[in-house]
């Protein structure tokens, strides 16, 4: 956001710089002077209260977030502690029953070399 509102100071200030003018309607050096300096200060106090207003806005939200996180974490754990415990017991059931299972246990130790062995042929349905 600075970047963005740094950006639009300059070019502001650059385009008030290069701004076209007739021949006939130039203004001396020390009014253009006092001009140019009262375009960048007014610019410049419109990027600060915009990052001003920002960080309140922020600093809001933080506070509001710290102030709601504790009552809300510790009650969406209550809501979900059946659910993760439910996840767990079926974590821990899967990998007894892969435990269990040759060609997992095959698989896991020759982990390095499975690229040049093949598929282990199927016994069901064949003749």
């Amino acid at each position: 956001m600075a970047l963005t509102l740094g950006s639009y100071l300059l070019l502001s200030l650059l385009e008030y710089l290069t701004r076209e003018r007739s021949a006939a309607v130039r203004s001396p050096v020390p009014v253009r002077i006092k001009l140019g300096g009262q375009v960048l200060a007014s610019h410049s106090l419109l990027v600060f209260g915009y990052v001003a207003a920002v960080s309140v806005v922020l600093g809001l939200l933080g506070l509001l977030w710290g102030w709601v996180k504790g009552p809300l974490g510790s009650g969406l754990y209550r809501l979900l502690q059946p659910v993760l415990e439910k996840l767990k017991e079926w974590a821990e059931s899967l990998s007894g029953v892969l435990a269990k299972n040759p060609r997992v246990n095959d698989l896991l130790e020759n982990q390095g070399q499975g690229a040049d062995q093949g598929h282990f042929p199927s016994t069901r349905g064949s003749r």
